[in-house]
């Protein structure tokens, strides 16, 4: 084979190899970004899973309260109980302790239906946070490959624009200018076998 055309071949394969390093060095931001995108999207679940255990165990509260006052108004009425003087206003009083304890009633089902719903919450809380670590640890992981993976394409790409500058030194001027026009219109020069 002419040993001008050996040159262009070997200088085709060092732009190709090139290229393909370039390339690599691209994908590497965006499996970045989809690492970190991921991570989010599972972060957003978890304090979706954390707020909404929130929500429940404030919800329950907010039901013991108003046990707690509705129990404190029982007391009054039955304590009220003994200041009536007809059977009218006894029967009044009693209808008005059989409201109030009623409500008490209905309220601690809403606190009992209200654990219920934090406990299962709780577990889906656990069961995120252990997905959101498993996923926080493959990309950390993912984080150190891909950036020693940078590290080893920047060396691999000086290695190959040293390569070509080294070949292209050797390519007559007016074949080299030739070929990088083509290589620009084609994508590729010559074929070899």
């Amino acid at each position: 084979m002419n040993p001008e055309l050996e040159r262009l071949v070997q200088l085709q394969r060092v732009e190709s190899e090139l290229k393909r390093v370039e390339a690599d060095r691209e994908a590497i931001p965006r499996a970045l970004a989809e690492m970190e995108a991921r991570l989010a999207e599972e972060r957003g679940r978890l304090d979706a899973a954390r707020a909404d255990l929130d929500t429940t165990q404030k919800a329950r509260r907010q039901h013991e309260q108003t046990v707690q006052d509705l129990e404190a108004k029982r007391s009054k009425y039955k304590g009220q109980l003994m200041d009536v003087k007809t059977n009218k206003e006894y029967t009044a009083m009693l209808h008005e302790i059989e409201g109030v304890e009623r409500d008490i009633r209905t309220r601690e089902d809403q606190i009992l239906s209200e654990m219920e719903r934090a406990e299962t919450l709780l577990a889906e809380v656990k069961r995120v946070e252990a997905v959101f670590k498993a996923i926080e640890e493959q990309g950390k992981g993912e984080k150190q490959t891909l950036g020693a993976a940078a590290r080893k394409l920047e060396e691999e790409g000086r290695r190959l624009q040293a390569e070509r500058a080294k070949v292209a030194a050797t390519v007559p001027e007016e074949a080299l200018v030739l070929f990088e026009r083509v290589a620009r219109r084609q994508g590729f020069v010559v074929a070899d076998d």
